[in-house]
């Protein structure tokens, strides 16, 4: 049954059955070879922007007093990723 525990056990033993005992290992080197190191691991400036936008949106109040402030602070997020995709053109 596809969501449980059970039927999670029977595809990986299906999976090790068909591709080998090291199937998982596999399919996790690939991911590693294909991972350029990105995400807020490389940029705690961005995971903090993020982090204050989606705090300030979930404790928005009902007047929406904060708009001002958030909108500033997704155009720091948005002019921050477009620097660190520049880097990244010239970097490779």
């Amino acid at each position: 049954m596809p969501g449980t525990v059970s039927g999670g056990k029977k595809a990986a033993a299906k999976n090790k059955e068909l591709y080998g005992d090291d199937f998982y290992r596999k399919i996790g080197q690939v991911g590693g070879k294909k991972s350029k190191g990105g995400g807020f691991a490389a940029n705690p400036t961005l995971a903090a922007l993020s982090g204050k936008l989606g705090g300030m949106r979930k404790n928005q109040d009902p007047n929406r007093k904060q708009v001002a402030e958030m909108k500033k602070v997704a155009k720091q997020i948005a002019a921050l990723k477009k620097e660190t995709r520049h880097e990244e053109a010239h970097t490779n």
